[in-house]
């Protein structure tokens, strides 16, 4: 018989553990895998990989990048302006210079929030970019004379006429004013005929038509002249008109007393006479003289200018001819010769601006008032501290207030002289006189300049430095003026006006006045008997006191003043 061994009876079941895993024989339960999840695989590729740790160093430097390549944009776009300033600053061979003309483009001083201003300090102003509008009379001769000595530029081509004109204050140059820019471009002239020869130098002025006859005069000393057929030349010499307001004064029941030291001068006759008054005839004759003058000035430069064939006094009489018949329409005036031709501005720029004979290139153009800034620039870098004279201006009439009044002055004159780098004071006058107390302040002030401060101090007279500019220039190291100056006029004049009843009457005004003391400074009441002395007696002191002022000022005996005061007026010329 067989037997069988039994099968052993299968274990237990394991009891499972929560979320399905299973239990060990230690009691620990085992986790299934937890399924992936989407994307977590690419994350951690990415994050991984080099071009994340990359960009994380990268933001993490982000400031700085910006910073460099922010610097590196910026040092580009300087280096492009400098280039294109150093294309546009560049002066080439054969470069004529535009200039633009019109009233207010040329002004004696131009304002800086100080009167006084050092002789190389450009006073042009505005942006690189635009060309300045007003240039200075100083600043016109230097650029003058930048050109002199300036080989690349072969010729200047003047615009006079009054279209595309900027928008700026209106000032007319006066005669003095435009003789020294005459004498500038006729010094100019000849330089540049020596130093590039006849042929190599040009000038030519364009003009629709001439607004004046200072206009012209300034137009005088190019080679050329040209306006547009329908333009006109006024040439027709000197004036002067005077009103006289003494019936109109009669007429308002207004007197006045007018004191003058002495005959000639003129200041009160306006309104204390009538025309024909006695007292008139010998300002008249000084008014003749002087405007006689003037005018032989005016049309010997124009001789000198347009009928160089004709010498000396032939030429003068034969401008003096043609200004008895001004003025004249652009045929006439090509034909008396003082113009060359007529045209419009872009057939004149055109036979100007055309290719050399030869097929060199075509020559160059560049505006002045740009070429000034650019040798400024040049010379103020390398001359700057070599210079050390100062420049204040006087001008208008003396006691108004502003930046070129006489607190101005007196204080220009102080900083001057308190500043050790001034060695010299140009005092630059356009007055033609005004208030006597503050001429003698101005006056003290000159002469501390001088005594306290040791400074070498030069009037220049400018169109104008009569009375009181005059007498504040008296104790100066020299004086210069051009042979247009008005100047002189030593002398002192006093006008007093007394409002008679008439005057009140005629308005309807009646007045109630009351005096503890001197009446003579009511200008309702008539000076008379000791007040009338007195009045007469300050003006007598002033008038002394001017004359001895020029007398021991320039040195001029006490006879000899006697011939040159009275208030007469005259040229600069006569009066050197």
């Amino acid at each position: 018989m067989s037997s069988e061994i039994p099968t052993p009876p299968p274990p237990p079941p394991q009891p499972q553990a929560a979320g399905g895993g299973s239990a060990t024989a230690t009691g620990s339960t085992t986790l299934p895998p937890r399924p992936a999840t989407p994307g977590v695989g690419l994350i951690s590729r990415v994050t991984s990989s080099r071009s994340y740790h990359t960009a994380t160093k990268l933001w993490a430097w982000r400031r700085a990048i910006l910073l460099g390549v922010g610097t590196s944009y910026a040092l580009l776009k300087y280096s492009q302006a400098k280039a294109a300033a150093r294309k546009r600053d560049a002066v080439h061979d054969k470069t004529y210079l535009y200039w633009k003309l019109y009233d207010g483009g040329i002004v004696e001083a131009k304002s800086t929030g100080s009167n006084l201003n050092y002789l190389l300090t450009s006073s042009q102003g505005g942006s690189p970019e635009e060309p300045p509008r007003v240039m200075t009379l100083f600043d016109v001769i230097r650029t003058l004379k930048f050109i002199e000595a300036d080989d690349r530029i072969h010729g200047i081509i003047a615009d006079f006429s009054h279209i595309s004109v900027p928008t700026v204050p209106s000032y007319t140059l006066g005669l003095a004013q435009l003789e020294e820019i005459q004498d500038a471009l006729l010094e100019l002239r000849r330089v540049k005929q020596e130093r590039l020869g006849k042929d190599g130098w040009r000038t030519v002025a364009w003009t629709d038509s001439f607004q004046s006859q200072g206009q012209y005069l300034f137009a005088s000393a190019f080679d050329e002249i040209y306006t547009q057929p329908t333009g006109e030349v006024p040439l027709v010499g000197m004036g002067s008109t005077t009103p006289f307001f003494g019936r109109l004064a009669k007429w308002l029941g207004i007197e006045v007393h007018a004191e003058a030291r002495n005959e000639y001068k003129s200041f009160v006759q306006p309104v204390s006479s009538e025309r024909g008054d006695e007292t008139r005839k010998p300002q008249k004759e000084n008014q003749t003289e002087l405007l006689t003058d003037l005018n032989s000035n005016l049309l010997t430069y124009i001789a000198r200018n347009r009928f160089p064939q004709h010498a000396g006094q032939a030429g003068l009489d034969h401008v003096k001819d043609l200004s008895q018949r001004g003025p004249y329409t652009a045929t006439e005036a090509v034909s008396v010769g003082l113009l060359n031709g007529t045209g419009y501005r872009q057939d004149v720029l055109d036979s100007v601006l055309e290719p050399n004979v030869g097929g060199d290139e075509d020559r160059k153009v560049q505006g002045l008032y740009h070429y000034a800034r650019v040798m400024e620039k040049a010379v103020e870098k390398r001359v700057a501290e070599a210079i050390d004279i100062g420049v204040v201006y006087l001008l208008g009439t003396i006691g108004d207030p502003g930046e070129f009044g006489t607190a101005a002055v007196v204080r220009g004159l102080k900083e001057a002289g308190e500043d050790p780098t001034i060695g010299a004071v140009v005092l630059r006058i356009d007055s033609g006189g005004g208030g006597v107390v503050e001429s003698d302040t101005i006056w003290a002030a000159v002469r501390d300049l001088r005594e306290k401060y040791g400074k070498t101090v030069v009037a220049s007279f400018g169109n104008a430095s009569a009375s009181g500019g005059y007498l504040v220039s008296t104790h100066t190291d020299a004086i210069i003026a051009a042979p247009s100056t008005v100047t002189g006029s030593i002398g002192v004049a006093s006008l007093r006006p007394t409002f008679l009843t008439a005057f009140f009457d005629r308005f309807h005004i009646t007045l109630d006045s009351f005096f503890t003391g001197s009446r003579s400074q009511d200008v309702t009441h008539r000076l008379e008997g000791d007040e009338l002395v007195r009045h007469k007696a300050h003006v007598d002191e002033m008038y002394a006191d001017f004359k001895n002022r020029v007398c021991e000022g320039r040195g001029i005996d006490r006879e000899v003043i006697e011939l040159i005061a009275g208030g007469r007026v005259m040229t600069g010329l006569k009066a050197f």
